[in-house]
C-alpha cells in the first residue's frame, strides 16, 4: 500500500511539474501575435508616421506673406502649420515662373534646415489670393 502511494505521488509531482512548466510557455507563445491582431493598424499607423515625418523634412505648404526677389537668393516668408518659414528658392526664378503673389497658397519641394529655414528646389502654387475656386472659365 505504501509503495502504491509513493507511485502515485511521484506521478503526481511529475504530473504537476509538466503542467506547470507548459503553461507558462503557452501563455507567452502567442502574446506577440495576439498584439498584432488586436490591433492590426499599428505597424501601418508607424510606417504612416514615418512616411509623414520624412514628407515634412522635404515638403511645406503654407500662405505667402513675404517675398524678396532681389536677394542673390531669391526668399519667401510662408506661414505653415509650424509657423513662420523662411523659404530659400536654389533656383532663382521659381517666383517668377510659378507667378508668386503675397497670400497665395503654395507647396515648396526642398530640404528642411530647421523649424524656421527651408531650402526649396521646386514649387507649385496650389491657389491665388483672391480666385474663386467655383468660377470656371468661360473659353
Amino acid at each position: 500500500m505504501r509503495e502504491k502511494l509513493i507511485t502515485c505521488a511521484r506521478g503526481a509531482a511529475i504530473f504537476l511539474l509538466v503542467v506547470g512548466l507548459a503553461i507558462p510557455s503557452i501563455g507567452y507563445a502567442g502574446r506577440g501575435d495576439e498584439d498584432d491582431k488586436s490591433n492590426p493598424g499599428r505597424k501601418e499607423e508607424e510606417r504612416s508616421e514615418q512616411f509623414r515625418s520624412q514628407r515634412d523634412d522635404r515638403q511645406i505648404s503654407g500662405q505667402v506673406l513675404e517675398i524678396n526677389s532681389l536677394l542673390e537668393t531669391p526668399e519667401m516668408t510662408v506661414a505653415n502649420v509650424d509657423g513662420k518659414v523662411r523659404v530659400r528658392m536654389l533656383t532663382t526664378d521659381l517666383i517668377a515662373k510659378n507667378g508668386v503673389r503675397l497670400g497665395d497658397h503654395v507647396t515648396l519641394i526642398g530640404e528642411k534646415i530647421s523649424e524656421v529655414e527651408f531650402e526649396c528646389q521646386e514649387m507649385s502654387v496650389d491657389g491665388h489670393l483672391g480666385d474663386d475656386p467655383d468660377e470656371e472659365d468661360d473659353d
